[in-house]
């Protein structure tokens, strides 16, 4: 086309000569800006997916297809993900994925099967892929009228509101109350701090509240008092059972979901309801009843950087809310739900096996107290009037425990990292822990703990309970965990793969990093710099920290860590190509591109690791890159004994690698357990103890500081979906009197 005639078809339309279509002049140089944006986004992703092995890109194409339909279905309604056994061994098994429906004609590519367990008595169903949806369809209930009792008036809740969120003072309260008192447009009650206070207390009673008991743990024949602070798990879970705009996210019923790839129909996981642990707990329990299962974290933290003052929350979660309202922000995120006391290192006793256990014992007692309420409906039942009013018997179950190393030791009794058996979920030796490969060694269970310690405890002679413990390395303590109904809730078993831990701070932050940076040195300045500038040039990037010297980094957070790890996105690792030219000039035969070679080898197995939909295939080829990694990194481990015979490399985190396809098969995609959302909570309980506390008996003003805001949120969520009520019928022309005065 001409330039005279490249955008004048008449007198009024130009056209595009991206697209082709034509328009009129106005707002046609913005439709070409986008356009040829478009056009240039289009051909990169093209470029983009050329390059991509085909496992890769069949798993990629399938995990956005899933996302975008989830993503859509929780926009819409208003979430955010920002901010992250004894049933038959064919009835679980991912490769036995076949069925009547497999290979039929009336079946087109891409279509989704939905199998639920049998007990929820619901028919399978194939559906087109533009049909499928995880999105629950259902009539949202009218608002309240009034969302924010107890306080008097609106206004006043958003005083209040304001005031908690920016952690104001009582006179900083007060001064702000006379503001508005003195400009007030509407009735305004508040009149100084002490109003608000007791408006937040008397809020505070619409959701589970926080209680205080007393724990006596003994210690050589004394009894220790130490304080926990805990919600009633069962509480907060009907908190959320009756929530109007959580109840129905929630799923009960575990699935079985798979995609008709024109041959045969292939399984695939995300969410926790789509594994196998869920569907074997299903099985566990009396027809007609449902699983409700939770997700548990702990661990502590300082809750200042420079003070002495720790804490040691235990966060829950609901698993059967998909994971954008889940691991989200919000009533139906993450919920501190106890406060766990930690016993000081006496002198006397300090580092004594004696000790050790007492420390375990402690955290068991306590935790006990947070179970407490999940206990008995978890072997028993116990009936929920939920938001539909419908009536519905639940079990409870802790589905996963979401920890680091230290955390899973304390929670399995394991003996730890010095142990002879220091694998919390199998009984690998110590001196086999720097094998990574998938293996046959014994996995532990609750039964088999229990079943041990009673054997112990039966000896008289001491010497002879201790070879008994130390046969499996188990603290001599009782397991809190294993008060729940053991056909549902295995403490082993419940234990994950955590990336964050395992790979991040533990074998690429603490062992690999290190050691690169250990062989890399004698090489030489001029090489040392030539990897810092490399890594320098690379282009910067948003939500990417960019470094222009890494050499010299020995400690960072995990986030730093991981950008050095992998960089911009699946297929640019920064370290791999930051360092690859000067390795591979300084010889194949060195031992630090040999080196290079396990962290690429990582590189795939990481990427399998962070799909958040996984299929059969992918699982297959995540074993795969696992392998070709541990024989790798056994070469390396030879090679590196000459250069350094003190490098240890059996330890706990280099091993529970192993097991990250069994949990993936198991509970799901990793995002399901990983510690990163949770330790964002972390983030405003710091904030309360430096802005809300006086520093001294600071457990009970942060609690009431995080269940303020708790509350809070409700209301807040109350009274927009009044707000969208009366936007909607002012928009619909609706001759019915508005719900807000």
């Amino acid at each position: 086309m001409s330039a005279r005639l490249q955008y004048v078809l008449d007198d009024k339309q130009q056209v595009c000569d991206t697209c082709g279509c034509s328009f009129r002049p106005k707002g046609f140089n913005s439709h070409r800006r986008a356009c040829e944006q478009r056009a240039r986004e289009s051909e990169e992703d093209m470029d983009l997916w050329a390059s991509i092995p085909p496992v890769q890109a069949a798993v990629l194409a399938l995990s956005v297809q899933i996302a975008n339909i989830d993503e859509q279905a929780w926009i819409d309604h208003g979430y955010d993900d920002d901010n992250d056994h004894n049933q038959d061994n064919a009835d679980v098994d991912m490769s036995s994925d076949r069925s009547e429906f497999d290979n039929v004609p009336e079946c087109a590519v891409d279509d989704i099967r939905t199998e639920f367990h049998p007990h929820a008595r619901i028919t399978t169903r194939i559906e087109a892929f533009s049909n499928f949806t995880r999105q629950r369809h259902y009539e949202p209930p009218r608002p309240d009228r009034q969302p924010w009792l107890p306080f008097r008036c609106q206004l006043d809740f958003k005083v209040a509101e304001l005031a908690h969120e920016a952690a104001l003072t009582h006179e900083q309260t007060t001064r702000l109350i006379s503001l508005v008192r003195r400009g007030r447009t509407e009735d305004f009650t508040l009149k100084n701090y002490a109003d608000v206070r007791n408006t937040w207390e008397a809020a505070s009673h619409c959701l589970t509240p926080f209680e205080k008991d007393t724990i006596m743990v003994p210690l050589n024949g004394n009894n220790m008092e130490y304080t926990v602070y805990f919600r009633s798990l069962w509480d907060w879970g009907v908190d959320l059972l009756r929530h109007p705009n959580l109840g129905p996210h929630c799923v009960f019923d575990a699935q079985r979901l798979s995609k008709f790839d024109g041959d045969s129909f292939v399984r695939f996981i995300d969410e926790p309801w789509t594994t196998d642990a869920f569907w074997e707990c299903q099985s566990q329990i009396p027809l007609d009843t449902k699983p409700l299962a939770f997700i548990l974290y702990a661990d502590k933290s300082k809750l200042s950087s420079f003070g002495r003052d720790k804490g040691y929350p235990v966060i829950a979660r609901l698993a059967n809310l998909p994971i954008a309202i889940r691991n989200g922000n919000g009533v139906g995120g993450g919920r501190v739900v106890g406060w766990l006391p930690l016993a000081k290192d006496d002198p006397k006793y300090k580092g004594t096996p004696q000790f050790t256990n007492f420390k375990v014992a402690v955290w068991h007692t306590a935790i006990k107290k947070v179970l407490a309420s999940i206990i008995p409906p978890s072997k028993d039942g116990q009936w929920v009037n939920c938001w539909d009013n419908i009536a519905r018997l639940f079990y409870m179950l802790v589905l996963i425990l979401s920890a680091d190393y230290e955390e899973q030791s304390v929670m399995s009794l394991t003996r730890g990292i010095m142990s002879n058996f220091p694998c919390p979920i199998c009984l690998i030796p110590k001196d086999k822990l720097s094998s990574v490969m998938p293996h046959n060694y014994t996995l532990r269970t609750s039964q088999a703990t229990a079943t041990l310690l009673i054997e112990a405890r039966a000896e008289h002679r001491k010497g002879q309970w201790e070879v008994i413990l130390k046969s499996q390395s188990i603290c001599e303590v009782d397991n809190t965990f294993h008060n729940m109904n053991p056909k549902t809730t295995d403490v082993h078993r419940a234990l994950c793969y955590d990336h964050l831990y395992v790979v991040l701070r533990g074998l690429f932050g603490d062992h690999i990093w290190p050691e690169m940076q250990l062989l890399i040195g004698p090489l030489g300045r001029n090489l040392v710099a030539k990897i810092d500038e490399n890594f320098d040039a690379l282009p910067h990037w948003r939500n990417l920290n960019h470094f222009d010297a890494v050499m010299a980094i020995t400690f960072t957070d995990g986030s730093k860590y991981k950008d050095i790890f992998k960089g911009y996105t699946l297929l640019n690792q920064l370290i791999t190509f930051a360092a690859h030219n000067v390795l591979l000039n300084a010889g194949e035969t060195k031992i630090t591109y040999l080196l290079l070679r396990c962290i690429h080898a990582y590189l795939e197995v990481d990427l399998y690791a962070a799909l958040e939909v996984h299929t059969t295939t992918t699982i297959a080829a995540g074993r795969e890159a696992l392998q070709d990694f541990s024989e790798l990194m056994n070469k390396y481990i030879r090679k590196s004994q000459a250069v350094r015979p003190d490098k240890n490399w059996s330890f706990p985190k280099n091993h529970l690698a192993a097991h990250l396809f069994d949990d993936i098969k198991a509970k799901g995609a990793t995002q399901n357990y990983n510690t990163k959302p949770n330790e964002k909570c972390h983030g405003p309980l710091k904030e309360s103890y430096q802005r809300r506390t006086n520093f001294k008996d600071v457990a009970p003003q942060i609690l009431r500081a995080d269940h303020w805001s708790l509350v809070s949120e409700f209301i807040r969520d109350r009274l927009d979906a009044l707000d969208a009520y009366n936007a909607q019928m002012a928009e619909d022309g609706t001759n019915e009197t508005n719900l807000l005065h």
